[in-house]
């Protein structure tokens, strides 16, 4: 099984879907392909645990507001940036620290944290890109196992 991310962005989920399904089909892959499609930005789905973001930062008592999106509008936002600004404010610093922080490094150290974090049985799962990623899986494993038990 081969998981293909891919941000919907302005083009939409369709676009994207069929975008992979094109390059899947072009690439003449065996394995099942499992598009893996955010809304907007995969960082939505990070957004949805301010105690994860807390504790991300090594700030889990901290208590600055993180101004998150609600479960209803998180797909609608930029989330790559709200998440960048949630980060360095739980991180409750200033000066250099604060600095170092805001940077690309420690944005992609504590994104990596977070998605090793996702609770996959928390909020995420009221999003509908969520629930089209595990449909996909389902579909995906399912022909799997149909191609095991017919012997290929």
């Amino acid at each position: 099984m081969i998981f293909v991310h891919r941000d919907a962005d302005r083009e939409g989920a369709s676009a994207r879907r069929a975008e992979i399904a094109a390059a899947a089909a072009g690439s003449g892959l065996l394995e099942p392909v499992v598009p893996v499609i955010p809304v907007r930005h995969l960082e939505a789905w990070l957004l949805l645990s301010e105690g994860e973001i807390r504790r991300a930062v090594g700030r889990p008592k901290g208590s600055a507001p993180l101004s998150l999106p609600s479960l209803r509008e998180v797909e609608k936002k930029d989330c790559k940036a709200i998440l960048r600004r949630a980060l360095v404010e739980a991180g409750e610093t200033s000066g250099r620290r604060r600095q170092k922080a805001d940077t690309e490094a420690a944005f992609s150290a504590y994104r990596k944290i977070l998605l090793e974090r996702l609770d996959i049985d928390g909020p995420v799962r009221e999003l509908p890109s969520w629930r089209a990623l595990e449909a996909d899986i389902r579909t995906a494993v399912s022909r799997l196992m149909s191609a095991r038990s017919e012997g290929g």
